[in-house]
């Protein structure tokens, strides 16, 4: 297994170099004039390459969206994206966004993305991705979205929710730095329930055995709308590391269940890392790769045959910069 690992590692190394890193998240939403999907790229402006116009340092990237549902093309769009401008060619540690709002009906659709870097044509990211839209008369949910910052509307931009600007947190890893979990959802139909009440219940629950955890949940009481807007926080900065899902519930007066909605998300927090059972690396393969920046390039050669989830956790790893961690994760892996 050794040998077969380290294999790899050697081959993908020829590949790897400066790949053009981008992050995808979506969401779908109903409205009056029919459901959308919301898609919001993440571009990290350290992979791309820069070119010097005006005194300034400026990136383009050339961004195809395909959406298909079963084999016809629903949606296409063809556009170069523009970085923002930068007084440095490196080092230039931030994400840019790109957001969609796209009206789809509903269905199942097979949303495609590719991103090529326009100054080396092989620095490009593809993203795929299985989209289910149903939405009815009856009472709903739309999808949760993440957020990292908002903002009132003051310009009534197209992609506002609510009369609120939402900048979106497309990663769903939550490292030490970030103590708070915020986060966008809607509901539908509620005029229908009886006595136009019910109750939202939102909680944070173990993703391996869907558990709640009883410090991390939140019940509000509302009057029936045919539509509302809910944005809401936990702070996180007691959750210990591990894998949860974020939960969303519509209950009725009698507190059963009319719909749920959940979205996966991975928490890393130090300061609880001593309570984590690791798995044991001692007398393994990893002990004895104890240099970080060696760990770190073995850990980078793995994105050709990681999934989407793997590459985004190792990517973490490497920025918290923690030898344990890595070493778990490369023996794991």
């Amino acid at each position: 297994m050794k040998k077969l690992i380290l294999c790899i590692l050697l081959s993908a190394s020829l590949i790897q170099a400066q790949n053009l890193q981008s992050y995808l998240s979506t969401a779908t939403f109903n409205s009056q004039e029919g459901s959308f999907l919301e898609i919001y790229l993440a571009i990290d402006a350290n992979t791309l390459k820069l070119n010097e116009v005006e005194n300034f340092y400026r990136g383009e990237i050339d961004i195809e969206i395909n959406i298909e549902k079963e084999e016809t093309v629903e949606y296409s769009n063809h556009y170069i994206l523009k970085s923002p401008a930068f007084e440095n060619k490196n080092r230039n540690n931030i994400f840019f966004f790109d957001q969609h709002r796209i009206p789809l009906k509903n269905g199942n659709y097979k949303l495609k993305i590719t991103a090529f870097d326009k100054q080396h044509l092989k620095y490009k990211k593809e993203h795929t991705k299985e989209i289910t839209i149903d939405y009815s008369d009856n009472i709903a949910l739309s999808d949760i979205q993440l957020v990292s910052a908002f903002s009132e509307d003051l310009e009534n931009n197209k992609t506002s929710k609510s009369g609120i600007l939402l900048t979106p947190f497309v990663s769903n890893y939550y490292p030490d730095n970030i103590d708070t979990l915020l986060y966008y959802f809607e509901v539908y139909n509620t005029d229908k329930t009886e006595e136009k009440k019910y109750l939202i219940h939102t909680y944070i629950e173990k993703y391996e055995t869907s558990r709640p955890l009883f410090n991390f949940n939140n019940i509000k009481r509302k009057t029936g709308q045919q539509f509302t807007s809910n944005l809401l926080s936990f702070n996180i900065s007691k959750l210990k590391t591990g894998n949860y899902n974020l939960v969303c519930e519509v209950k009725n007066k009698e507190n059963e269940t009319i719909t749920k909605k959940k979205l996966f998300f991975q928490r890393k927090n130090s300061t609880s890392d001593k309570d984590i059972n690791k798995v044991s690396t001692i007398e393994t393969f990893v002990q004895s790769i104890t240099t970080k920046k060696l760990l770190k390039q073995y850990i980078d050669y793995l994105y050709p045959i990681s999934s989407p989830d793997e590459n985004t956790f190792a990517q973490n790893q490497i920025k918290n910069d923690n030898i344990e961690f890595m070493q778990n994760f490369f023996y794991q892996f």
